[in-house]
C-alpha cells in the first residue's frame, strides 16, 4: 500500500506529529506559544493527510462543519461582547488539525507512538525532577511569564515538589500518564506476565512518574484502573490461578492505597490544611453552575466582556473546571453535544476499556481545561481501520 510506504519512508514526520499533537495537548511550551504550536500541529497534520491520499469520511466532515458553524455562531451572537477572536480561531485550528490527524491514524497505532513518546517525556522529566529537587538546574530556568521551566519543563513550586514534566501542573500530567498505562494494558490484552517480561521500563517509568506528580486526581483514577485490571484478570483465570491472581491483586490495592495515603498532598487535602484550595474548587463549581443557569441557550461567548463580568461577580479568577468552562462559553446544548459525540465515539473504538477511558476523560475534564485540546477534539472522531501500521 502507499500509505504503507509513505509510512516506512517518513516514520520522523510521523512521531514528530504526535510529538507536536502532545504539546499543542497542554504543554507548557503549548499553551506560551499556543499559536505557532497550533498552527504546525495543522499544517503537519493537513501534510500527512494529503500526502496519503486518503479520502475524508463524510462523518468527519460533517463533524467538522457542524463544530465549526457552532463555534462561529456564538463568536458573532456575542460580538457585542467582544469575544476574544484569537480563542476561536485557536480552537478551530485544533479542531481542524484533530481531525486530519485521526484520520491518517489506525488506533493502535496512535496508541503505541503515543505510549513510547509519554515515556521518552517522563524519563526526561524524572531525571529533569530529581535534579532541580537538588538545586542543581537552578542556572537553566528559562521564564516564559507564565512557568518558569528548563528545556521546556515545568519546575513551577507551589509549596511542594510535584513532578509535571511538560504540563502545566501535576493534574493535568496524570491523564497523559494513566492513558499510557491503560493503552499500554490494551495492546497486551491485560497479559501482566507479557507486560512485565517485556516492558518492565516503561511501566515503571510511567507508575514512578505519576507517582511522584502527587496528583489526587491522577492517584484515585489510577486506583480505579488497578481495579479494573484486577477485575478483568480474575474473570479471565480460573481454580488455583483465579487465587493467585486475587492475592496479587490484594496486594497491590493495598500498597497503591498506601502509596495514595502517603503523598502530602492528599493528606493535606483530607486533612483540611487545603481548604482554600477546596474552597476554590467548591466555589468555581456552585457559581459556575449558576452562571451556565443564567446563559443556558448561548453561553456568554469565549472570554467575553460578558464571561469576564460573571467570573467577577462569583469571584472566579481561574475557573478549575474544563467542562463547565465550556458550557458557560457556548451554552448548555453545545456542552452536552460535545460530550455525547465524544462518549458515542469512546465507547464504539475503545473495546473492553471503553468504559475506563470514558471515566479517565471526564473526570480529569472536570478539573482540568482539557475540552479546548486536541488530547480531547480527537475523540470527536473514529481512527481510521483500514490501515494497520506498526511503528
Amino acid at each position: 500500500m502507499r500509505i504503507k510506504k509513505i509510512i516506512d519512508l517518513d516514520n520522523i514526520y510521523i512521531w514528530l506529529l504526535v510529538f507536536v499533537f502532545i504539546l499543542a495537548s497542554g504543554s507548557c511550551i503549548g499553551v506560551v506559544y499556543a499559536r505557532y504550536v497550533d498552527l504546525i500541529f495543522l499544517g503537519l497534520s493537513t501534510i500527512l493527510f494529503c500526502y496519503s491520499h486518503k479520502k475524508m469520511k463524510a462523518k468527519s466532515l460533517k463533524i467538522i462543519l457542524i463544530s465549526a458553524l457552532l463555534i462561529w455562531f456564538n463568536f458573532f451572537i456575542h460580538y457585542t461582547a467582544a469575544p476574544n477572536l484569537n480563542t476561536y480561531i485557536s480552537y478551530t485550528i485544533r479542531l481542524i488539525g484533530a481531525m486530519f490527524f485521526v484520520e491518517c491514524f489506525n488506533l493502535e497505532h496512535f496508541e503505541k507512538i503515543f505510549i513510547k513518546l509519554i515515556t521518552v517525556v517522563s524519563l526526561i522529566g524524572l531525571i529533569i525532577f530529581v535534579l532541580d529537587q537538588q538545586n542543581l538546574l537552578s542556572s537553566f530556568y528559562s521564564n516564559t511569564g507564565i512557568y518558569p521551566t528548563v528545556f521546556g519543563f515545568n519546575v513551577l513550586k507551589r509549596g511542594e515538589m510535584r513532578n509535571s514534566a511538560i504540563f502545566w501542573e501535576p493534574g493535568a500530567y496524570q491523564i497523559f500518564l494513566n492513558l499510557s498505562i491503560l493503552f499500554l494494558l490494551d495492546i497486551w490484552n491485560f497479559d501482566l506476565k507479557s507486560i512485565w517480561k517485556n516492558k518492565k521500563i516503561t511501566i515503571i517509568i510511567l507508575i514512578v512518574s505519576l507517582l511522584t506528580s502527587r496528583s489526587t486526581t491522577g492517584y484515585l483514577l489510577f486506583a480505579f484502573i488497578l481495579v479494573y485490571v484486577y477485575r478483568r484478570i480474575t474473570q479471565r483465570e480460573k481454580g488455583k490461578s483465579k487465587l493467585i491472581t486475587f492475592i496479587f491483586g490484594a496486594v497491590i490495592l493495598l500498597l497503591a492505597g498506601a502509596a495514595i495515603l502517603q503523598s502530602s498532598t492528599v493528606i493535606d487535602k483530607l486533612s483540611g490544611r487545603l481548604t482554600e484550595s477546596l474552597s476554590v474548587r467548591t466555589n468555581d463549581f456552585i457559581y459556575s453552575l449558576k452562571i451556565i443557569k443564567s446563559n443556558l441557550f448561548i453561553g456568554t461567548g469565549l472570554e467575553s466582556e460578558l464571561m469576564f463580568s460573571e467570573f467577577n461577580r462569583y469571584r472566579i479568577y481561574n475557573n478549575s473546571s474544563g467542562l463547565l468552562n465550556v458550557m458557560i462559553g457556548f451554552g448548555i446544548i453545545v456542552g452536552v453535544i460535545y460530550v455525547i459525540q465524544m462518549a458515542k465515539n469512546i465507547i464504539k473504538q475503545m473495546g473492553k476499556m471503553k468504559w475506563v477511558v470514558l471515566i479517565l476523560i471526564i473526570v480529569t475534564g472536570f478539573t482540568e481545561t482539557f475540552f479546548y485540546y486536541p488530547i480531547y477534539m480527537i475523540f470527536l472522531f473514529e481512527f481510521s481501520k483500514k490501515y494497520k501500521i506498526n511503528p
